[in-house]
């Protein structure tokens, strides 16, 4: 399957990391990581054990999205336009994919509202097979410094997206999973931009996604490779 989330972070301790998108067994979890990381996974990770994060208040209940309670403008607005999407009949699956990843962009590399390192955004959006792995890398990488950079520069003067444009898009080759299953897919690419807070090294982050969405079988839309390149 590759390198799925290859090249997600930028510069620093996150530019040698990669999400790696491959199925984890759910014992892992439980075994290796103990009772608060599960613990979180049940609270923060959407998707495991049936599980939804607590403090979500909105959702689109026929395909398992949700708006955490504390969402920036921004996100109202993409989700809103999501929720949409997904109720005209026929569906314009491309729409659908754009507006994926721009939801996904808008929650994972926003930080002003997230609460620390395990408050992990985006994982609604995710590949379901692999989310468990996704939330672990992300945990430990792009979120990893994150209690320290809200206790050093302040919650609100931290990473915040504010605006998310399709650049180019279109369908793309069918993806396989680990499991030789395959699916219809689309390619996205992205520019996103920050607000502007002086203090804290915005310069230092992508502004720039591809992502493959696919769609899965139960009519889920999920993205499945993610890297940046700017």
């Amino acid at each position: 399957m590759g390198n799925l989330f290859d090249r997600l972070f930028k510069k620093k301790s996150t530019r040698y990391l990669s999400l790696l998108l491959v199925l984890l067994p759910f014992l892992l979890l439980t075994g290796f990581f103990g009772y608060r990381t599960v613990d979180s996974i049940k609270n923060i990770v959407p998707g495991e054990s049936g599980s939804v994060a607590k403090k979500d208040t909105e959702d689109i209940e026929d395909y398992d999205y949700h708006l955490r309670h504390n969402a920036t403008d921004l996100q109202k607005e993409l989700f809103k336009e999501l929720d949409e999407l997904l109720a005209q009949d026929p569906q314009d699956e491309l729409a659908i994919a754009e507006s994926i990843a721009k939801n996904y962009i808008a929650d994972f590399y926003t930080w002003t509202n997230k609460e620390g390192q395990y408050d992990v955004g985006g994982m609604y959006y995710v590949f379901s097979d692999s989310r468990p792995n996704i939330y672990y890398q992300a945990r430990d990488s792009y979120y990893h410094y994150l209690s320290s950079y809200i206790e050093e520069y302040g919650q609100e003067n931290l990473l915040e997206v504010t605006s998310v444009e399709v650049e180019t898009s279109g369908p793309a080759n069918e993806f396989t999973d680990v499991f030789g299953r395959t699916y219809p897919a689309w390619y996205v690419r992205v520019r996103y931009t920050y607000a502007d807070h002086p203090n804290f090294p915005i310069g230092e982050y992508y502004t720039v996604m591809n992502i493959t969405v696919v769609k899965r079988d139960n009519g889920r839309f999920e993205i499945a490779q993610a890297y940046g390149d700017n």
